[in-house]
């Protein structure tokens, strides 16, 4: 799975003129692009890790916004919400209320805007959709699987640095080797389709999907005797409690955090307190071109 099948994802929920137009971009552009940004009344924004351009009318990426670029109108807006929604507001109360949606292959749709002020909080009125391209890399973990194998490994990063789609190869790669088990909660991992994985997660890898990381790890645990256990985005106490709960029944596991260094990680409390009793082996931290330093803790 390429980033040309996320694009394509993309494309199938945009109003018809903004689609025609962003179709033209071509395929080695497209490659790169990892989020597709539109803001109402103004440009189309196409991001790569080390650019932002901005759409033309042409179907030219420019540096910057001007009269040419492809502007965005509040019609436009309500179409990708009801397109994302599948003309069943009710039906997705849940994203609406959260803000984001998990598309085909693992493709992530982002909501700004504004929000009711009665009961949950429903989105009213979308004033950007930030749409974030996922891609299948294998061989991405090459340089760490063997390396750290039968160990506790926590992959570290900022915002767009790979984090996913290294975990994603690593699962693949231990998933091939082990009985795994993969906690994918919003289902960008996996991507599954009419229960099958569209991404590569391995032979003998175990999917949980939609039920938070704390039961998920803990049913696991209980039920699915995993040697390795794979989960994104440990964010809180919750996480780390059922990540020791499994490393003391003597399961492994892999896990991505938002740190992009040393002093950052420490910085969080609940992954300090994980790396202090020793929960961790390694941090692999990540760079703007892929693995930056791989560190014992």
């Amino acid at each position: 799975m390429t980033a040309i099948n996320s694009f394509k994802t993309i494309c199938g929920y945009l109003p018809a003129d903004i689609k025609n137009i962003i179709m033209r971009i071509d395929r080695q552009t497209v490659e790169s692009i990892t989020e597709i940004r539109l803001y109402c009344g103004r440009a189309v924004a196409v991001c790569s890790r080390d650019s932002r351009k901005f759409l033309t009318y042409k179907g030219n990426l420019a540096d910057k916004s001007t009269d040419n670029a492809l502007k965005v109108m509040p019609a436009h807006m309500k179409h990708i919400v009801s397109s994302l929604s599948r003309y069943s507001f009710h039906s997705h109360e849940s994203e609406l209320t959260d803000g984001w949606f998990v598309l085909e292959n693992g493709v992530r749709a982002g909501l700004c805007g504004l929000f009711s002020n009665s009961g949950k909080g429903i989105i009213k009125d979308a004033l950007s959709v930030n749409f974030r391209i996922a891609r299948e890399v294998k061989g991405c973990a090459d340089g760490i699987a063997d390396r750290c194998f039968g160990r506790n490994i926590l992959i570290c990063g900022a915002v767009n640095s790979g984090k996913t789609t290294l975990l994603r190869d690593l699962c693949r790669q231990y998933g091939n080797r082990a009985v795994c088990t993969l906690v994918d909660q919003r289902c960008e991992i996996s991507a599954v389709q009419n229960g099958v994985p569209m991404y590569d997660v391995g032979a003998l890898t175990d999917v949980i999907i939609g039920r938070n990381r704390h039961d998920s790890i803990i049913g696991a645990v209980r039920t699915m005797s995993p040697h390795y256990i794979f989960c994104d985005e440990i964010a809180n106490e919750s996480d780390a409690e059922a990540i020791a709960v499994g490393i003391g029944c003597g399961t492994k596991f892999a896990a991505t955090i938002h740190a992009d260094s040393r002093t950052e990680l420490m910085k969080r409390k609940f992954a300090a307190e994980l790396i202090r009793s020793g929960a961790f082996d390694v941090a692999v931290l990540l760079g703007s071109t892929g693995v930056r330093e791989i560190i014992q803790l």
